[in-house]
């Protein structure tokens, strides 16, 4: 279950730059995955030269970087979810990225190599 005030820490990465990241979570869905070093930062790019940040913009992207590494889904979508709020878990991912807002989430993905 979760709480209402659950979401001082669950929800502090859509307030702030300043989370902790559960260390499961990065364990699972960062470090395991090694291709992801050089995927999410490429997926920041990919954001960037997007002139919206719209769900469906979003999701078209990620399924086509999905499907050209041919990798599963949740490879890409569980280490994006981690490297842009920290947690294993949470709202759809699309819209997670649409209300974390587009500078947000490009610097976040841009980051990820201080895990590898």
């Amino acid at each position: 279950y979760h709480y209402t005030t659950d979401f001082t820490t669950l929800g502090r990465a859509f307030f702030s730059d300043d989370f902790e990241f559960e260390e499961k979570a990065v364990q699972k869905n960062l470090l395991k995955n090694d291709i992801l070093k050089t995927l999410l930062p490429g997926l920041a790019e990919k954001f960037s030269a997007m002139n919206g940040f719209d769900e469906k913009e979003i999701e078209d992207i990620m399924r086509a970087m999905i499907e050209e590494q041919n990798i599963k889904a949740g490879v890409l979508i569980n280490g994006v979810r981690t490297a842009v709020t920290g947690q294993a878990v949470g709202p759809g991912i699309f819209e997670l990225l649409t209300t974390l807002g587009k500078e947000k989430v490009i610097d976040r993905l841009k980051k990820v190599d201080k895990w590898y």
